[in-house]
């Protein structure tokens, strides 16, 4: 596969990057650790032939590609577009390629209370190659963490850029030569736009509430409100929640 992201393939020059990029942007440095490789996961799906069948979406699509919240979301959260025509069979065989595709670099663990492989979602756990120590109470998940779902279409959805926090720093300064050098230009993929995961998010909490101990797993999904905060106050969902 080509162009695939490469600057890790030093460790020196990895390390450096990370802080450098650390230090420019106020974020920590284990969080544009996270992130490269929450990117590359996503720029291998962009490259592959399966780019035009899925959509990015969730918290991490938020935070990432629509700029729109703050805290960092590490989960790859996809979606696949299905036609009418597919077989439940076919769409679970291609959930699974579209995963082997994406994760052929990274060594998958199993995780209590995260693995999860049905017919119409998978989420798995992967290890990756930590340079930036991590502590207990850092707020990290230590692993890669990917979710393929089919029950209903995305839509709709735009095709926007992608990039890492390490290429926003080179690009801000000026070290565009380096963003070549190491593969790391923006790539554009299918991300849900912010009306569709403002219904998907509250939609998410009312099915909650229904639950025999809907607090405990309101609780667990605090996020969503947060994100909900956010994208209610965006101008895009502001306009289309008036209509």
């Amino acid at each position: 596969m080509e162009n695939i992201m490469i600057l890790h393939e030093n460790s020196e020059t990895f390390r450096d990057a990370i802080r450098a990029a650390s230090d420019h942007l106020d974020i920590r440095d284990i969080f544009v650790e996270k992130d490269y490789w929450v990117t590359f996961i996503l720029k291998r799906l962009s490259k592959s032939e399966y780019s035009g069948n899925v959509v990015f979406k969730g918290g991490t699509s938020l935070s990432k590609v629509h700029k729109l919240i703050a805290r960092f979301s590490e989960d790859v959260d996809l979606a696949i577009l299905k036609s009418d025509s597919q077989t439940e069979t076919q769409v679970r065989v291609l959930i699974r390629r579209i995963e082997k595709e994406i994760t052929s670099e990274f060594e998958e663990v199993n995780l209590e209370g995260i693995t999860s492989k049905q017919t119409k979602y998978r989420k798995t756990a992967y290890n990756y190659d930590r340079l930036i120590e991590t502590k207990t109470e850092s707020g990290i998940q230590e692993k890669l963490i990917l979710e393929i779902n089919s029950f209903a279409n995305p839509v709709p959805f735009e095709r926007m850029p992608v990039d890492s926090l390490i290429a926003q720093y080179f690009n801000d300064t000026n070290n565009s030569v380096l963003i070549d050098k190491y593969n790391l230009e923006p790539f554009t993929l299918n991300v849900l736009v912010l009306e569709s995961t403002l219904i998907e998010k509250i939609l998410s909490l009312i099915r909650l509430s229904f639950y025999e101990d809907s607090m405990d797993k309101l609780k667990s999904k605090v996020r969503h409100f947060y994100d909900i905060y956010f994208l209610s106050s965006s101008e895009t969902c502001q306009d289309f929640l008036s209509t």
